[in-house]
């Protein structure tokens, strides 16, 4: 992940810090001495669904393990453990992590095996439903939307999940993209959980004829950025060292096309196109 002027966090999202528009929550009048002392909270163990959506994810994390998405079954790593009705969006991404009392921290190539159910551990996908969304994330594609039971089976040598679709899901506005990261004009600008994307940083406009998403920006040299989506709190691209770097002060175009996907940054007065970066 690229060093800026502030933190960064376009992969994987850091604490919650106060909005720009909101008053910082903090402890600013201390603790009573008096207070009844507050019981830490348990552990988490067993399998748990981490991800990012429009649908059920919306309310999941990769940053932590939400009670609310833990699989059913016995206690341990090995089992059978089973999840229902989780509902999916496409672009929706997820994956299975095992928790044994902390959070595992992934690595710039993700969760290791042991601890990890993604894409590769999928019995099948012969209907498409799913891609490889980066990393080993199950992406859902625009044929996978749906309500979904999930059954993890993990033994001693290897782990696969299985899915079964029970439903349909209402569409939903699916997309509202914004330019997200350091940038020196736009200071209240940030990348998201440090700043509420939607009064911050600049939004795009969908052109329904083309189908791209796009916003003309007065970008800074060692200005850094990605797109991203508030309604599914998806970036684009996803991964890591892949952030659009500007590297010349001037009037950029930046689109974003969905079915493509793509991400392009053009400098208006040269028509140069500045990412992503030819090989």
């Amino acid at each position: 992940m690229n060093k800026t002027k502030r933190v960064g966090l376009s992969t994987i999202a850091a604490f919650a810090m106060a909005a720009c528009t909101f008053a910082t929550l903090g402890m600013a009048n201390g603790i009573s001495a008096n207070a009844e002392a507050v019981e830490p909270t348990p552990a988490a163990e067993g399998w748990y669904i981490v991800g990012n959506g429009a649908g059920s994810l919306s309310e999941s994390s990769w940053t932590d393990y939400v009670p609310a998405f833990k699989l059913d079954g016995a206690a341990g790593r090995v089992g059978t453990f089973t999840y229902e009705n989780l509902s999916l969006y496409e672009g929706d991404a997820f994956k299975l992590l095992y928790a044994n009392g902390e959070w595992a921290y992934p690595n710039d190539s993700g969760w290791t095996a042991d601890v990890t159910g993604q894409f590769s551990n999928l019995a099948t996908n012969i209907d498409g439903y799913f891609v490889n969304g980066g990393l080993g994330n199950i992406q859902v594609t625009e044929a996978g939307e749906g309500i979904y039971d999930l059954t993890l089976t993990v033994s001693a040598t290897g782990i696969s999940l299985a899915y079964e679709r029970t439903g349909s899901v209402v569409p939903i506005e699916q997309e509202k993209m914004y330019v997200v990261g350091s940038l020196q004009n736009y200071e209240d600008c940030n990348w998201p959980g440090a700043v509420d994307v939607a009064t911050c940083c600049p939004a795009m406009t969908l052109n329904k004829v083309t189908g791209k998403w796009s916003v003309r920006l007065e970008l800074m040299e060692g200005d850094i950025f990605k797109v991203y989506n508030l309604v599914n709190n998806a970036y684009f691209p996803s991964g890591v060292n892949n952030d659009c770097v500007i590297e010349e002060e001037g009037n950029y175009l930046v689109e974003y096309e969905t079915k493509a996907p793509s991400f392009t940054v053009t400098n208006v007065e040269t028509g140069d196109v500045v990412y992503p970066v030819a090989s």
